[in-house]
Order: structure tokens, then C-alpha cells, then sequence
């Protein structure tokens, strides 16, 4: 017996038009992105640019003995020196969101961490990301 397809989840993010009004309904399942890459935090900055570049994607997850310990853009990352670990330039956090979190809730969690990216789990279950641009936040505030 075939294992059933998951079809609740977009590969990639949704185009949208414009940032999401504040009585948006919207949940994280409808903006998630499933495209994510973690790497180790002792990655050089320019190993984690290759690997965004390779990737095609705008921010990483960061991880520490087999934990996702935070994120980094790829901005960030040009900001950088290219011998400095990701450590140094990754924006910490142990929070995560859940795919029935309205995107209210979700950019109040972003903006609550001080990051712009979190990973979305549910039942330990790593299905992506969304980040501050995905749920209308300002990307100006968060690293």
C-alpha cells in the first residue's frame, strides 16, 4: 500500500499580492515555506551562502547537536566576513509555530522573538518555514 501524498502543504510560498491585512484569517499552513535547508552552526558564512545560492532560498535553519537552535538570513550572511561562523551572525531562538497559528499570531511570535525567520512543527514534525515577509511583518526589524 502506497503511503497517501501531503497535499495540505504548498512545495514552495505563495505569491501574494500586497502584506496581509490586520483581520486576515489566514493560518501558517497557508504561507508555509517547504522548501528549508538546516546546516550546522560551524559553517563558515560563505559555505552557508553556497548552500542558500544552491538552494534557492532566503534564510537557513541553524543547527546544534541535532537541535535547530535558530535562523539566518541570506542578507545576513553578506553582511559577514566569510571566514566568521554562522554562530556568530544566526538570530537565536528555540521557538517554533504551529500550521494552525493564525499569521497575526505568527508575526507577533517573529516580532516577539526579535528574529525573521521560524521553523513550523507539528507533533515533532519539522514541515518548514515562515518568515516576517510571509506573514506582511517588516523585514526591517529582524535579522
Amino acid at each position: 500500500m502506497a503511503p497517501a501524498p501531503i497535499t495540505a502543504l504548498r512545495p514552495k510560498r505563495p505569491t501574494r499580492e500586497g502584506p496581509i491585512s490586520a483581520g486576515s484569517t489566514g493560518q501558517v499552513a497557508d504561507v508555509v515555506n517547504t522548501t528549508f535547508v538546516r546546516i550546522p552552526s560551524w559553517f563558515t558564512t560563505a559555505q552557508a551562502r553556497k548552500v542558500a545560492a544552491l538552494k534557492e532560498v532566503g534564510h537557513l535553519l541553524v543547527e546544534e547537536h541535532g537541535r535547530v537552535t535558530g535562523s539566518i538570513s541570506v542578507a545576513t550572511l553578506f553582511q559577514a566576513g566569510q571566514s566568521d561562523t554562522v554562530a556568530r551572525w544566526m538570530s537565536r531562538s528555540r521557538a517554533f509555530l504551529t500550521p494552525d497559528l493564525s499569521l497575526e499570531e505568527a508575526e507577533r511570535s517573529l516580532q516577539h522573538e526579535g528574529v525573521s525567520c521560524l521553523p513550523v512543527v507539528t507533533g515533532g514534525l519539522l514541515l518548514g518555514t515562515v518568515c516576517l515577509d510571509d506573514v506582511g511583518g517588516d523585514v526591517a526589524h529582524a535579522a
